[in-house]
């Protein structure tokens, strides 16, 4: 948070070059992208695949791991590549366009994604978020 009150996301600690495939080994967190996880390449979209996994943290304040796995037993690796993605239905709904933005975001294909720039607009647009408080 800096002193004017903006929000600033930075690094999970999983830096990566874009269309790096290195060894194809990466360490998997709860917000890798399906195509990390399975050893693909990685690019701008993969993480904004993982930025769609904090919007949804930040808006129903649970963690995304958490969540996923309670889908599938705890293995969350073998649910996010099968397709698994959080709930959007939960107490405290996001309006539309906000999930509008997670679903486009977390698409499994890499190619149906934002890029970057659109969901820094999308922000960059908003004043307030209706039932945000």
């Amino acid at each position: 948070m800096t002193d004017k009150d903006m929000l600033k996301l930075m690094d999970m600690g999983l830096t990566k070059a874009e269309g790096d495939v290195s060894d194809g080994i990466y360490p998997v967190s709860p917000y890798s992208a399906p195509e990390v996880i399975e050893g693909r390449e990685y690019s701008k979209s993969s993480d904004v695949h993982s930025f769609a996994f904090v919007m949804w943290e930040l808006w129903y304040g649970i963690t995304i791991e958490e969540e996923i796995t309670s889908y599938n037993a705890g293995k969350y690796v073998i649910a996010v590549r099968a397709g698994v993605r959080p709930t959007l239905s939960r107490a405290h709904e996001a309006p539309e366009n906000f999930k509008d933005l997670m679903t486009l975001c977390w698409d499994p294909n890499v190619k149906l994604r934002p890029a970057a720039g659109e969901c820094v607009q999308f922000f960059d647009n908003l004043e307030h978020i209706p039932g945000s408080g």
